[in-house]
């Protein structure tokens, strides 16, 4: 046979592949995937040297992964599951509730051992908080003061200094301060726990909460909760205030700050206190 003739009918049978499908029993593939239906014996016979060797995709079973995607494995970077950290530092912003920023909690505390303010974010305290991605409820927040850092943990303690019981309500003149503290288990107010303020020989605070805290993920502002003692373990919400007189921050159930205010003869405002987290 002619080179001629050979050519035409792998040309024929080219043409016959593309319209009734492949010849069977031809296993070779291009890189494409694409079926040859060329074969050395077709080449061989025509004057032209066996083709190159290409992935046999049938015979190594379904499985198996052309040398084009094992290039692309090879190159491609390793993916990798992280694990969140468990914590995240930052600062806490005051802000009134009506608006504006009154400052950052402070390293340092007042002259009665509670929380103050300070204008600068770079001077604010630093708070450790549970990763958002883990845990928003009944969280105890770190911070590690100058003035008390025996005490880490931003608690808030009721105040024996005017007639206060452990129980929140509407209608009560019952507050707690918001100082350093040491931990106390989540539930009903504990008195195991001590506070930098009875220390530092003000008041002697009767009982303490930490894990009161609920943080907002998608605001960083935080709500706040008292559990009362009696009923057994009610949970009452909170706000948080700041008397710019006294230089405090407090959490108090009154209906009204106004009301609070009258029974006090002070000027406390509202205010949110927000977790702005370190870059």
């Amino acid at each position: 046979m002619h080179l001629t003739s050979v050519l035409l009918t792998a040309a024929a049978l080219l043409t016959t592949s593309a319209s009734a499908g492949p010849a069977a029993g031809v296993l070779k593939f291009k890189r494409d995937g694409v079926r040859s239906p060329v074969t050395n014996a077709m080449r061989m016979a025509a004057g032209y040297g066996p083709a190159a060797p290409l992935d046999i995709l049938m015979a190594r079973g379904a499985g198996y992964v052309p040398r084009a995607s094992r290039l692309e494995a090879r190159i491609a970077p390793p993916t990798t599951s992280a694990t969140p950290p468990s914590t995240v530092c930052g600062v806490l912003r005051v802000d009134q509730a009506s608006g504006g920023t009154l400052g950052y909690i402070s390293p340092t505390v007042n002259a009665n051992g509670e929380f103050t303010l300070v204008a600068d974010q770079a001077g604010g305290v630093v708070a450790t908080i549970p990763n958002p991605l883990i845990q928003t409820a009944n969280i105890n927040i770190e911070v590690t003061t100058i003035s008390a850092p025996i005490w880490p943990y931003f608690g808030a303690f009721i105040s024996p200094n005017v007639v206060e019981t452990n129980n929140f309500g509407t209608a009560a003149n019952t507050h707690a301060l918001l100082g350093p503290t040491n931990l106390a288990p989540y539930g009903p107010s504990s008195a195991v726990g001590t506070a930098f303020h009875t220390f530092n020989g003000h008041y002697a605070e009767s009982n303490l909460e930490t894990a009161i805290w609920t943080l907002n993920a998608a605001t960083g502002q935080f709500s706040v909760n008292w559990i009362n003692d009696a009923p057994a373990a009610t949970v009452v919400p909170a706000r948080m205030m700041w008397s710019p007189t006294q230089k405090n921050l407090l959490i108090t159930s009154r209906v009204t700050t106004a009301n609070f205010n009258a029974a006090y003869g002070i000027d406390f405002v509202d205010v949110v206190m927000t977790f702005v987290q370190n870059p």
